[in-house]
């Protein structure tokens, strides 16, 4: 009986198994260059890469939020001080003749009014319900704020170290915030906000006849952005855009908490800039020095 089963020449059965070579060459090189990626990934980061931006947990976003709107609006002129009254001496040997030392120290780190998360919000302070995010090239933002430089250069009121991570987290602001997001409601609790639509229908109205009284061009509009941390979250940054009715002058600054006693404590702000609207954009205002 003749075999009619088939069977592949000489020839068919090299190609076959060179075939199979080439397929376990491939998917071996494949497995070989991924390690290699993933061996390196952590070494690339360091190279060319800062590390990824804290933005901390819900409660310190909202926490740094809080107490930043609590802080006095800038621009408002301070109370006149409580007059002391004068007692001179009855004899010059009363007077005294070495410098006295102050009985309160007064503390470098931060002003010794420090806001609380349970102090009331200012009844002329609204707070508007998105962040204010920075201009990109390609953003669609209804609003934004260009990127400026407040940190101060070095000087003797930072160590080195803390005036770099006060540089660090200026940085880190920009790309935290490309994007407009909702304020959350705790930070909101206790204060006043408003939208940008319903301040435009009040600036149309020439900032008159409200419920407040007939006139609000004294009233403040807070845009916040959202904070940043250092990396141990122990510091915290984040930008206020301080508004008025008018909308003819815009105060910024970076507010600076940094946690001690278990609770957030106000840092020196870096220094305020001007601003003002041009159209949608909120550009520094240039100091004619």
């Amino acid at each position: 009986m003749t075999d009619t089963s088939f069977k592949p020449d000489r020839d068919c059965q090299q190609r076959i198994a060179w075939r199979r070579i080439a397929s376990l060459a491939a998917a071996l090189s494949a497995l070989a260059f991924m390690a290699g990626i993933c061996s390196l990934r952590p070494r690339w980061q360091q190279e060319i890469g800062p590390p990824p931006v804290n933005l901390g947990t819900a409660q310190m976003q909202a926490e740094a939020m809080a107490l930043a709107i609590r802080q006095r609006p800038p621009f408002l002129p301070p109370p006149p001080p409580v007059p002391q009254p004068t007692v001179l001496p009855s004899s010059l040997s009363e007077v005294p003749t070495t410098p006295q030392t102050p009985s309160t120290r007064v503390d470098r780190w931060g002003p010794q009014e420090q806001p609380q998360l349970t102090d009331p919000v200012g009844e002329d302070i609204y707070v508007m319900e998105q962040t204010l995010p920075y201009c990109w090239p390609g953003s669609s933002a209804s609003t934004c704020q260009e990127v400026d430089d407040l940190v101060l250069p070095l000087d003797d009121r930072w160590p080195p170290d803390i005036h770099a991570l006060r540089l660090q987290l200026q940085a880190d602001l920009v790309p935290a915030n490309r994007r407009s997001t909702p304020v959350p409601a705790a930070a909101l609790a206790g204060a006043q906000w408003t939208d940008s639509a319903e301040l435009r229908a009040l600036r149309e109205q020439g900032c008159r006849a409200t419920v407040h009284g007939p006139t609000r061009k004294y009233d403040h509009f807070a845009y916040l952005t959202r904070p940043v941390f250092s990396v141990d979250g122990q510091w915290a940054m984040i930008a206020v855009a301080w508004d008025s009715c008018s909308g003819d002058f815009v105060y910024r600054e970076l507010v600076v908490l940094h946690r001690e006693q278990e609770r957030w404590m106000a840092a020196p702000p870096e220094r305020g800039l001007g601003g003002i609207w041009d159209g949608r954009i909120l550009r520094p205002w240039t100091y004619n020095h």
